[in-house]
């Protein structure tokens, strides 16, 4: 989070790609795609410090180590998911309360971004997937849930987590992927107490 990629090399872990130039207030979520290159979201304002979200790039990193914005206007990208074609990318902007979809292109490349959906207020998406209809499941960060939103907006289930807990990201698996499994926590992105409830 702090701004770099790492890369376990002979057992030892060295800086992959440098993104601080790109990504001054720390980077966050990360999918990497077959081709061999990685998206990575960035919060895009000191968050430390009662700074307010502005349009900031998404980043590709490459499998040299290269990094490059490729989309330029994104309210704190954050979780990703690549449909199973690898041909569109799926990111949750957690201040704008939405999904956006870009249409992946030759080496990494970005193009035909798009509002996906709409979420409902409230409902900042953290981390997400994609099932077998095409539909996402999201991390509904400050509404306490994870639920499934099909393409235009439309939610069609919805998961509460406990009290006190909060959604944070999912994945499906198990047998035919038809299992959704969830992480959540009692901390909001804050590193010490984060680490301190661990």
């Amino acid at each position: 989070m702090a701004g770099a990629v790492l890369r376990l090399d002979a057992g030892v872990v060295v800086v992959h790609a440098d993104l601080r130039p790109l990504a001054p207030h720390g980077v966050n979520d990360m999918i990497s795609h077959t081709g061999g290159w990685s998206y990575v979201g960035q919060f895009g304002y000191d968050r430390h410090a009662g700074g307010r979200p502005v349009p900031s790039p998404l980043l590709r990193v490459g499998a040299d180590g290269a990094v490059a914005a490729v989309a330029d206007d994104l309210l704190v990208a954050n979780g990703m998911a690549l449909t199973a074609d690898g041909t569109t990318l799926l990111v949750a902007e957690s201040a704008g309360n939405r999904i956006r979809a870009f249409t992946v292109g030759e080496g990494g490349a970005l193009t035909d971004g798009q509002v996906w959906a709409e979420l409902p207020p409230g409902h900042a998406p953290d981390g997400m997937c994609i099932d077998a209809d095409g539909a996402a499941w999201v991390a509904a960060v400050t509404a306490g849930a994870f639920i499934r939103v099909r393409a235009g907006g439309e939610v069609t289930d919805r998961l509460p987590v406990d009290a006190g807990r909060r959604a944070i990201a999912c994945v499906l698996g198990g047998p035919g992927r038809r299992t959704l499994f969830q992480l959540t926590a009692t901390t909001l992105g804050d590193a010490e107490p984060s680490l301190a409830a661990m």
